[in-house]
């Protein structure tokens, strides 16, 4: 019965958006559960869980990504709407001015370059290194990018959410040993 189910609603969007929320919310619980874990994070488990999901249904991912395309075009209105916080901070960006401009562009230049050259240097082919060219940047735009370069847009995601979830532990661990706790 199932098997006759999943075309019907595989044909709207409902089901990918329906998935994705449910696997966020039981992941927001499950991260709120265990103790809010720095190593474990919401969106990992939710992306476990969704992965999960789609096995045992046996959706493949192009379909299940297809019906969640507006979910990622509202990835853009999402990023525009972080620049409210941004603003807000405006007095103390300013008072920063010149250690921003100094250390921006270096973070920003290694952030681009370390995987690319990790990978490089592994032997990655050129359809991995352009997967993965744009994931320092925020979500919509490293899409965008990675679509114009001929990269695959489930890599760089993967890739993003690795980067985010492995980045967590060594920046606590850095905080510890620098002593910043603000």
């Amino acid at each position: 019965m199932l098997t006759n189910l999943l075309p019907a609603l595989t044909a709207t969007p409902l089901l990918a958006v329906g998935l994705t929320l449910a696997a966020y919310l039981v992941g927001s619980a499950v991260f709120i559960r265990l103790g809010k874990p720095s190593w474990l994070p919401a969106i990992l488990i939710a992306a476990l869980l969704l992965a999960a999901i789609l096995a045992l249904l046996g959706l493949p991912y192009a379909t299940y990504q297809q019906g969640a395309t507006w979910l990622t075009v509202l990835l853009g209105p999402a990023t525009v709407a972080l620049g409210m916080p941004l603003y807000q901070q405006l007095p103390r960006i300013r008072e920063l001015w010149r250690p921003l401009a100094a250390c921006l562009p270096i973070a920003a230049a290694f952030a681009a370059c370390y995987a690319l050259g990790i990978a490089w240097l592994l032997g990655a082919s050129p359809d991995i290194l352009a997967s993965i060219a744009a994931k320092s940047v925020t979500a919509p735009i490293a899409i965008g990018i990675t679509e114009q370069l001929g990269g695959n847009v489930a890599l760089l995601m993967g890739s993003l959410l690795v980067t985010g979830v492995l980045t967590i532990p060594f920046v606590s661990l850095a905080d510890r040993l620098l002593r910043i706790n603000d």
